[in-house]
């Protein structure tokens, strides 16, 4: 049976101009597990799953071709205006409020935004013949968003991401053409100026119907507002366009004044107490802070990992290189578990770690922010956050990895002492309320094993200083810098927990001294690497370098890379720089202007050769600027002065 949401009072549905009630769910003519659709008995029903219970949307009537659609649903014993979930944010986005006006809907991580932004991608190419003409397309920040939608979706036929080699896309739109186009803003706007490779996609998209596009904060963010831009200058005036996304930001309030026709606002919550509170992380989300010190951090991680082998967890890190470095130690001290590593500077590695992470039952996946939003992986049990993020809203964003279209799940994030009122800020700032998890006991200090791992490859060294360098640099640009100040930050102590053998030269410890971190008594330049080729070009250009030292010994240093004479003209073009700057400056000075300040600059002459007293020189200085005095008054001649 299709799923009752109850009928709202008729008087105040009467009171609403435009809006009317429904006391069943819209049916769903396809059903995808992947994307958290269950299958059904009878085709076309959708029954909601019990987790999705008590969850309700309002919408305003819209037309649907010759028919009007009704488009209220509301939990029973619950005003309309109550909010809505993901299974709300689908149903409504696609019976009607979409589907008649601009729509720009707001929903809590993981519950089903994104989905929602499918349906009426779905609706406007279903039942259509494949041809040249495209009626929907989406856009999505990442290349790994669209994945989900295509995979999900049976009449979705183009796709236009990067990683793939843009010819073949033209080649393939051009011989099957495609109702659907899911593609990333870059990767469109290419597209759109590909005309001398035989393709007019600005024609194709004359009769586009829907324009979607997802995670529409995080697309303007990233800098794709011209991008955008120059993508809706080639789209009718005459279409339906949706923005989805879990938080809004100032640039999408602009972009929906500038761009929308007739905008509708969706906000997406749960029924209850936590909709009053405007929570924006599922309520089945157990959110948990753990406060240690940075040299306790890593272990606290590891002992954590150890214990829940069998489930699936995401890592989070601030930089790439603590990616590169802290995925490389826990391959070697978590056993029996997948670890992989994901992160912004992989290229063509990104979509296949990715798609093989999705199919696991269990593992470790070890990345940036770069896998913070955008993106769907089933059954995701903990959410681990070793740094925090630079920004608020990304928080929300990391949390809502889990727990997603009403499962449960817990995001767990570690904190310095110093930044314990971070967990107040997030609370007030973001709706977004912590409990605190004590630190775990008995864990074992493996740092130790850490070290010796650097001391016996070069690489695992030099990953361990290139990590601590890129968090120390990502932590003085952290957008809360009242909590998060550099200043307060334990150097010795955060350099023990990156296991370092010592301290790496850069400005941001210049002039420091740090008695509690006692360095490695070890010649770190000669520490090997286990690959031998690399490091036989390694002894190789240390060769060449004491070649070079050898050869300019004794002689006189000039700028690198730069030739005698360049440098002697630099400065004598320079030279005239100057003096031409200091004439055109002198110009502007009247003559009596000129006349005082020379007299002045000759008594200070005088005064320092002792020629005369401070007496005589603080009169002089009187008597030019009443300029009536000369120099001559004083008992010496110009002629004097001079020598």
């Amino acid at each position: 049976m299709p799923a009752r949401c109850g009928r709202t009072p008729r008087a105040e549905a009467a009171a609403r101009d435009r809006w009317c009630c429904s006391s069943l769910a819209p049916a769903v003519r396809f059903h995808q597990p992947a994307l958290g659709f269950p299958l059904s008995r009878r085709e076309g029903a959708f029954p909601r799953p019990p987790e999705l219970c008590g969850w309700s949307v309002l919408f305003p009537v819209g037309p649907v071709g010759d028919r009007k659609r009704k488009c209220l649903l509301a939990a029973p014993g619950r005003s309309p205006g109550g909010g809505c979930s993901g299974g709300g944010a689908r149903h409504g986005a696609r019976d009607g409020g979409f589907l008649g006006v601009a729509a720009c809907a707001a929903a809590p991580a993981g519950a089903g935004c994104a989905a929602g932004a499918g349906f009426p991608v779905h609706d406007a190419g279903a039942g259509r013949r494949r041809n040249h003409h495209t009626h929907a397309g989406a856009g999505y920040s990442d290349r790994r968003g669209p994945v989900p939608l295509h995979e999900g979706l049976p009449t979705v036929q183009i796709l236009w991401i990067g990683g793939r080699n843009p010819g073949e896309d033209v080649a393939r739109f051009k011989e099957h053409g495609g109702n659907i186009i899911v593609a990333t803003p870059g990767r469109l706007e290419d597209m759109f100026r590909r005309k001398a490779e035989g393709l007019d996609l600005a024609s194709c998209v004359r009769s586009l119907d829907v324009l979607v596009l997802d995670e529409a904060d995080r697309l303007l963010d990233m800098g794709f507002e011209a991008s955008i831009n120059t993508i809706l200058e080639f789209l009718p005036k005459q279409r339906r366009t949706g923005l989805f996304s879990a938080t809004q930001t100032q640039e999408v309030e602009n972009l929906v004044r500038a761009g929308l026709r007739n905008p509708v606002r969706i906000s997406v919550k749960e029924k209850g107490a936590a909709a009053s509170s405007t929570q924006k992380t599922p309520s089945r989300l157990e959110n948990y802070y753990m406060v240690c010190k940075a040299d306790e951090k890593f272990n606290q991680l590891v002992h954590f990992l150890r214990n829940h082998k069998r489930e699936k967890h995401l890592v989070f890190f601030s930089t790439c290189a603590c990616v590169e470095y802290y995925g490389k130690a826990l391959e070697a001290l978590v056993k029996g578990v997948k670890i992989m590593c994901i992160h912004g500077k992989m290229k063509y590695k990104r979509n296949k770690i990715f798609m093989e992470f999705r199919k696991l039952q269990s593992g470790i996946l070890v990345c940036t922010d770069v896998m913070a939003r955008g993106i769907d992986i089933p059954e995701v049990n903990w959410v681990l956050q070793y740094d925090p993020p630079s920004s608020a809203s990304a928080f929300v964003h990391r949390c809502g990895r889990t727990a997603r279209i009403g499962h449960g799940g817990s995001a767990l994030v570690f904190l310095l002492p110093m930044e314990e009122s971070y967990v107040s800020f997030l609370a007030i700032n973001q709706k977004c309320p912590l409990q605190e998890m004590k630190l775990q006991k008995n864990t074992a200090d493996l740092l130790p094993k850490l070290k010796s791992m650097a001391l016996a490859d070069r690489a695992v060294f030099e990953k361990g200083m290139k990590a601590f360098v890129s968090y120390v640099q990502a932590y003085a640009k952290h957008e809360c810098s009242l909590i998060f100040r550099l200043k307060d930050l334990d150097f010795a102590s955060l350099a023990r927990g990156f296991a370092l053998l010592r301290m790496p030269k850069m400005p941001e410890l210049r002039g420091k001294q740090f008695p509690d971190f006692v360095p490695v008594d070890v010649n770190t330049d000669t520490i090997p690497f286990k690959d031998k080729i690399r490091e036989r070009q390694r002894q190789k250009l240390l060769e060449q370098q004491r070649k070079e030292k050898t050869e300019n010994e004794g002689r006189k240093k000039f700028i690198k890379n730069k030739a005698w004479s360049k440098q002697k003209a630099k400065k004598e073009k320079k030279k005239k720089m100057n003096e031409k700057r200091k004439r055109e400056e002198g110009s502007d000075i009247e003559d009596e202007d000129m006349e005082e300040l020379l007299n002045d600059t000759r008594l200070l002459k005088k005064f320092k050769k002792g020629k005369i007293t401070e007496e005589e020189f603080e009169k002089g200085l009187l008597t030019s600027g009443k300029r009536s005095v000369k120099t001559a008054d004083l008992g010496m001649s110009d002629a004097e002065d001079d020598g």
